[in-house]
């Protein structure tokens, strides 16, 4: 029996606020980009379509595996944390190495191979989107679980882009050198903080 087609898309919008509008890898990647100027609309539809192909991966039914497994989730957040950690080192060190704050100058090569990294090489990532979305989506016959997987979808294109056209609008703000390598040293530091707050969060077990 299918349910309210409305109340099953506006749980799907829900969870995909839940899992996209976060202070994350990804959206702190994109918002620099905005803020620098640097290819911000490319990143941000690489990581909308990164988060899509997932959304539809969970839901068709890919998300078992994770589920099924909890050593296998374990040792994905463990993998995550050490990602984040890694890449917030590297935007310290070139932040404080160069005053012009520049990486890969300026290239938007650069930029689309850091976004597909934080997007394809994060199991966060695939953790998120694929399990926890798909052990959700599995719940509903298959007609409800599509409009479930579409209000999930939804959500994150609008999210990236807002942070990419937000950051483009603060650029005027942040165009000096010397602002722009404050820029790279936050975004390192806010890495770091996140991969180590996803270590934190493996190591100490759940309260019963």
């Amino acid at each position: 029996m299918l349910g309210d087609p409305l109340g099953i898309l506006v749980q799907g919008i829900a969870l995909g606020f839940g899992l996209c509008c976060t202070v994350g890898p990804q959206s702190i990647f994109v918002l620099r980009q905005g803020m620098r100027g640097e290819a911000a609309l490319r990143t941000a539809t690489i990581c909308s379509l990164g988060d899509l192909g997932m959304i539809l991966a969970g839901a068709a039914g890919f998300g078992l595996v994770l589920t099924s497994f909890p050593a296998l989730a374990s040792a994905a957040n463990g993998a995550g944390a050490v990602f984040v950690m890694l890449y917030g080192v590297k935007m310290l060190l070139e932040g404080w190495r160069r005053k012009s704050g520049a990486v890969c100058n300026r290239g938007a090569a650069c930029a689309t191979m850091t976004a597909l990294a934080l997007t394809l090489l994060n199991p966060q990532v695939y953790l998120e989107m694929v399990g926890l979305v798909g052990s959700i989506a599995i719940r509903f016959p298959a007609a409800d679980r599509v409009i479930f997987a579409v209000g999930v979808m939804l959500v994150s294109p609008v999210w990236f882009y807002s942070l990419a056209l937000g950051g483009q609008r603060l650029s005027a703000l942040f165009g000096h050198r010397r602002a722009l390598r404050v820029i790279d040293l936050a975004t390192g530091a806010a890495m770091l903080g996140i991969g180590t707050a996803m270590a934190v969060a493996g190591v100490i077990p759940a309260a019963p």
